[in-house]
């Protein structure tokens, strides 16, 4: 879809240009040879799954250490370094944190389909919109090195309605 920075929406301009420092720094190290990565893995079912036939794959979450928290300058230095070792045609999954978008946790972050980024006064919201921007960010670069991405979620999320998402 996007095949250059200057194709891309303003928006999603706006996520990925200040990471040009960083990502000019982490280019020296990359090396791409990993066929997937999942990002906010959990239990890293689909790394795992991958793992035992012999792909290289990565899986990354905060609850795996607060050194893979994408919330932390150095997680999401970390996350952007393993979407830069992406081979071309890999795979980048992405599953945001959910908790705050479905349906049932309306009432307390305030979230609608009118004002889907929330109550911006909940941390655990707010929180949850940074990584929702900062996953965007990691998968506009991954579209644009000609990597395959995909983001789940359960059907009644409202975070296809966040600006950030619904642009990309």
């Amino acid at each position: 879809r996007f095949k250059s920075v200057k194709d891309l929406p303003p928006v999603l301009q706006f996520l990925i240009v200040p990471l040009f420092p960083r990502i000019r720094k982490l280019l020296l190290l990359a090396i791409r040879y990993l066929v997937f990565f999942e990002l906010f893995c959990g239990q890293a079912a689909h790394t795992n799954a991958l793992k035992d036939l012999g792909f290289n794959a990565e899986g990354f979450d905060k609850i795996r250490g607060s050194i893979e928290d994408i919330l932390e300058d150095f997680g999401y230095d970390l996350a952007l370094f393993y979407t830069l070792c992406l081979l071309e045609a890999a795979s980048f999954w992405s599953g945001l944190e959910c908790s705050t978008f479905i349906f049932m946790a309306r009432n307390g972050t305030g979230r609608t389909i009118c004002k889907p980024e929330g109550n911006y006064n909940c941390r655990r919201v707010r929180n949850a919109n940074i990584m929702a921007s900062r996953s965007i960010a990691l998968m506009t670069i991954a579209h644009l090195r000609k990597v395959h991405t995909f983001m789940e979620q359960p059907l009644s999320s409202l975070a296809p309605h966040v600006e950030v998402v619904e642009v990309f």
